[in-house]
């Protein structure tokens, strides 16, 4: 079904979360910046207002990079370089493995029947280094990079160079991502279809999502599939109609909605928000159409 297999890195290949506490509490503790709370949130309101403006395309990542660190040491009224502090903070993210569990192992398995890429808003020697750290660098055939593209997701300018990939078809290509906003929306308005990683499981989103996975087996479980179908829940309890994916027998139908969400789950149904159907299960009546 698909050929080519576009990653994100932060929080989809990597724990960034980890990683960034790692980092940022090293680099604090070195600025005697303290309550270290207090510091963080600072930096986190700081790093996400600038994120926001840059998948807008209001900045671009490196000076992005940039304007963080010298917007905190504004905020404390300390003088000193932000470029060269977030050049260390970058340095030490690749200080310790900071992979998601089992992904090197699900990489090595995919390696050997699909294109390998990533995909990220990110400057690429930063991510080469880390990916490295973490061991998975053997298994990437290709990067698209922002800081090298000169664009960011969700810019449809970032995925055109993907076209050059070897075997590349748009249709049988998959991004998989933890962001609705840039690698689900720049995936949609290039008209890839897309995976969103939501291990915190939550709530559905309204833009239209292929598949919907809260860890990698299910990744790979969808990958295997060979004949996949739709399937739209009805029920007058639900705020709109709840769309499944998957391959296999349906599951026996119940009148209880949640319950029927979670048999479908159980059967190895995946969620997804594209409100398309191969079969209609209206569960009040126990009717399949």
């Amino acid at each position: 079904m698909y050929t080519h297999l576009f990653f994100d890195v932060d929080a989809t290949l990597l724990d960034f979360p980890a990683g960034e506490l790692y980092s940022l509490s090293r680099l604090f503790e070195e600025l005697s910046l303290s309550p270290y709370d207090e510091v963080q949130a600072t930096y986190t309101k700081i790093n996400r207002a600038l994120w926001d403006a840059s998948e807008r395309g209001e900045i671009g990542v490196e000076a992005l990079m940039s304007e963080r660190f010298t917007q905190l040491l504004a905020a404390f009224e300390l003088a000193g370089d932000g470029q060269a502090l977030d050049e260390l903070f970058r340095a030490r993210l690749a200080e310790d493995d900071f992979s998601i569990a089992g992904v090197r192992d699900m990489l090595e398995r995919l390696h050997k029947q699909y294109t390998i890429a990533i995909a990220t808003n990110g400057i690429a020697t930063t991510q080469e280094a880390r990916l490295t750290r973490a061991g998975l660098w053997p298994y990437i055939d290709a990067t698209f990079v922002s800081n090298e593209i000169g664009v960011q997701k969700p810019d449809v300018r970032f995925f055109e160079p993907m076209m050059a990939l070897e075997g590349f078809d748009k249709s049988r290509a998959l991004m998989i991502g933890d962001s609705l906003t840039s690698d689900m929306e720049g995936a949609r308005r290039f008209g890839m279809p897309r995976c969103w990683y939501n291990p915190l499981q939550k709530p559905l989103p309204t833009v239209p999502v292929h598949y919907i996975i809260s860890d990698y087996a299910q990744l790979e479980r969808l990958l295997a599939w060979q004949s996949p179908i739709r399937v739209r829940l009805v029920h007058p309890d639900f705020a709109q109609d709840r769309y499944f994916v998957g391959e296999g027998e349906l599951p026996q139908i119940v009148s209880d909605p949640h319950e029927m969400v979670q048999k479908m789950h159980e059967a190895g149904f995946l969620d997804t928000t594209l409100a398309s159907a191969d079969k209609v299960i209206e569960l009040r009546t126990h009717a399949v159409k």
